[in-house]
């Protein structure tokens, strides 16, 4: 069966504990309230169950860049900037999302795009590797305790 509509108002409460897997393929990022979205669909896995999510991170040194910089912060068509996000995540706003939607075991990748004189910073701890990842693959599970 396939579900068409918009997330944030589909009344999806028949499928409580249904799923074992919900994607959220850059989707997150455009909706007014994907902390809702996330929490709705905790409530739809099944014990164990797991979501999985592409965000883009602002926190890439392109945007950086550009704001601290050249003081601009321009909306585009397509990429970390796109015109149809309504928010704006970082690894931790992103740690954050998840926790306050009730997943368990967050665990974050990193998909880096940096040119090639730059990639070596992707090995140094802390900030630098959150400068040179473009997006994040999220992944997250719903606790066995949890009611579906």
């Amino acid at each position: 069966r396939v579900i068409v509509g918009d997330v944030e108002a589909l009344d999806l409460t028949e499928y409580r504990g249904f799923f074992d897997c919900i994607l959220y393929g850059d989707v997150l990022e455009h909706l007014r309230d994907p902390w809702q979205v996330l929490s709705d669909a905790r409530d739809l896995l099944k014990p164990g169950g797991v979501v999985i999510a592409s965000i883009p991170n602002v926190r890439h040194y392109t945007v950086w860049v550009d704001l601290v910089a050249r003081g601009r912060w321009e909306y585009q068509d397509s990429g970390l900037l796109d015109r149809t996000h309504l928010r704006f995540f970082t690894r931790a706003s992103i740690l954050d999302l998840f926790a306050r939607a009730g997943l368990a075991d967050v665990a974050i990748r990193e998909r880096f795009v940096a040119p090639a004189h730059l990639r070596w910073l992707r090995f140094l701890p802390g900030p630098f590797r959150d400068y040179l990842c473009f997006q994040y693959i999220v992944t997250a599970r719903k606790g066995a305790d949890a009611t579906p």
